[in-house]
């Protein structure tokens, strides 16, 4: 939303009440919803590295991270993770579109 022209996101960090800028982008994969919910935006709050505690103290659990660093792509993935070429990946015979 915009208020007086500056815009504002939907992520509070509680720590100090404010809006987090810049999160990183956050992909859980769990068997829980809940988890999935509660990890992604804990982990867009916190940063990348206090993620991966979470992540790892939560059972059946992987994430996949991507922020910027100094102007730098970065990405990042727990073990579990598979990542796909999407060069590679087809629906039958045709290849396929991922988002």
């Amino acid at each position: 939303m915009t208020i007086d022209g500056k815009q504002y996101g939907h992520l509070i960090d509680p720590r100090s009440g404010q809006q987090v800028n810049s999160p990183p982008s956050v992909t859980i994969l769990s068997r829980r919803g809940v988890d999935v919910d509660a990890l992604s935006t804990s982990c867009s709050v916190m940063g990348v590295d206090p993620c991966w505690a979470l992540v790892e103290d939560t059972p059946d659990t992987e994430a996949n991270c991507v922020w910027f660093e100094d102007e730098t792509l970065k990405v990042t993935h727990s073990d579990g993770v598979i990542l796909l070429d999407p060069q590679n990946v087809r629906c039958g015979n045709a290849p396929c579109c991922l988002f």
